[in-house]
């Protein structure tokens, strides 16, 4: 964990070997100068302590209701342009905060498992179907929906 000092402006969440760091800003033009340079900050920190860090894994996302243009930072000589979408721990987080990527996916990803579950349902007894069904088809129909489903559900409960 980056000390709360080194970056104030920012905030850094890590999960593993994994670090997202988190800013926020009004001027375009400021906030990639405030990403560049924390950016910069955060790998030469990860650096010191040993740590490998791949620049070309580094991804960036402007989220924001409205429709800002990519842009393309520089950290340690390399650019990263912004994209539409991130994925985080298997959720993907759209840049204009809905939640239309992820959606498709587990619906896509749903009915390719329910061919599955049709040829597995008449090789399996109904307890072994239920088990197979409730760990394979829930498990990803649900992983992550406090982020996602929570909104989506409170965004179309709030139209009725």
């Amino acid at each position: 964990m980056v000390p709360a000092n080194l970056i104030p402006k920012a905030k850094i969440v890590s999960y593993a070997d994994d670090s997202y760091v988190i800013l926020t800003g009004d001027d375009i033009n400021a906030l990639k100068m405030d990403v560049e340079a924390c950016l910069q900050k955060h790998t030469e920190y990860l650096l010191s302590l040993g740590m490998i860090v791949n620049e070309k894994k580094t991804e960036l996302v402007l989220f924001n209701k409205g429709n800002l243009p990519n842009i393309e930072i520089n950290v340690t000589g390399n650019k990263i342009t912004s994209m539409d979408n991130m994925k985080i721990l298997g959720v993907i987080f759209n840049k204009n905060l809905d939640w239309k990527p992820q959606v498709d996916r587990v619906i896509a990803q749903a009915t390719r498992l329910s061919h599955g579950l049709k040829f597995l349902r008449k090789r399996l007894s109904q307890k072994q179907f239920i088990k197979a069904t409730t760990s394979q088809f829930f498990g990803l129909v649900y992983y992550g929906s406090t982020t996602w489903l929570g909104a989506h559900l409170k965004k179309s409960s709030s139209r009725d």
